[in-house]
């Protein structure tokens, strides 16, 4: 079985957020409305789905989501109104609760948080310590993204050549082998075989954990590639497994998945597949593949296209409407 690390980090978030506000409504508290505010709050902060890219703006688009959803709220439980209105003021506070760490300033967030309390519900001070439950959620959460870290692998991020905010990423190893073994053994039995599909799990956790504390950052642009090994194509249940580390939109939206034309030629249904359930696909392009015109306009589909700028059809797919904007020099 794998973890879908994005998955369980949402829960994490949500339950924190939950416990806020219910301290922070105490017989206020009303699920249903705090769900639908929640709900909104995670689709704009962590899957950026109004395109934020810039932190500012992000926050922006918060709170403009949190009016939206006010709105509908209002609309669909006419008798809370006041509530809703009620509640959605205590959102404001929502990404400044969400995104705190250790090293920053919880006291006047919760300085904050008393004075609107005792304005809008005439109340002064928490029953709980707050500050000490925030100081938990936090700690829950780095101590979540940590479990992911490894002794012996890390991942190297490298930019591609000319172009802005696309990396490649590829898993590196930090062990420790007997002399005896040779480099270029070692190199061998780390990317050939069964290991060269289970090194992909380690790879895939790691570039995940990195994707979310982008995220975490407010760091939207940076789209990356990783590999995904032809092997995998002829065991379902290895690849599901596999594929469930990423299988979420905030990830899926800024990792693609590298495989070469010929590995396409021979898995075309599934690799059609994988782009309907939302995974991008990018293509490799050498010398040993043949592309009439048909070909090159299917060459669409993919997020992107990798090719060497010696290869025979660069300059055809560098003037071609269909793919000259995907193109990546490798």
């Amino acid at each position: 079985m794998s973890l879908n690390v994005m998955n369980e980090y949402i829960k994490i978030t949500k339950k924190s957020i939950y416990q806020y506000f219910r301290l922070i409504l105490e017989e206020k508290y009303d699920k249903k409305i705090c769900e639908g505010y929640v709900n909104t709050y995670i689709e704009i902060r962590y899957y950026d789905i109004n395109e934020s890219k810039l932190y500012r703006k992000l926050k922006k688009d918060v709170l403009e989501g949190m009016n939206e959803e006010k709105e509908k709220l209002i609309l669909q439980y006419p008798e809370k109104e006041e509530n809703i209105k009620n509640i959605r003021q205590f959102f404001n506070y929502i990404i400044y609760l969400d995104n705190l760490n250790l090293n920053k300033d919880i006291n006047r967030v919760i300085k904050y948080l008393n004075n609107a309390r005792n304005k809008i519900l005439g109340k002064k001070g928490f029953n709980e310590d707050i500050y000490d439950i925030i100081k938990a959620n936090i700690i829950k959460k780095e101590e979540f993204l940590k479990k992911f870290e490894s002794k012996d692998f890390y991942i190297k991020i490298s930019r591609y050549t000319e172009t802005v905010d696309i990396y490649r990423i590829n898993l590196k190893y930090d062990i420790k082998f007997p002399i005896l073994y040779s480099a270029l053994a070692i190199n061998k039995a780390f990317n050939t075989g069964t290991t060269n599909e289970d090194r992909l799990f380690v790879e895939y956790y790691l570039a995940t954990v990195h994707i979310i504390q982008d995220i975490i950052k407010g760091n939207f642009k940076k789209q990356y590639i990783v590999e995904l090994v032809e092997t995998l194509f002829a065991k379902s249940q290895k690849i599901e497994t596999l594929l469930n580390i990423i299988n979420n939109p905030g990830i899926q939206d800024k990792l693609s998945l590298k495989i070469r034309y010929n590995t396409f030629l021979n898995n075309k249904e599934k690799t059609y597949g994988l782009i309907k359930k939302g995974f991008k696909i990018a293509i490799i392009i050498d010398n040993n593949v043949e592309l009439d015109l048909a070909d090159v306009e299917k060459l669409g589909i993919f997020t992107y296209v990798l090719i060497n700028k010696e290869c025979k059809h660069y300059n055809r797919l560098n003037n071609n409407k269909f793919t000259k904007q995907k193109l990546i020099q490798i």
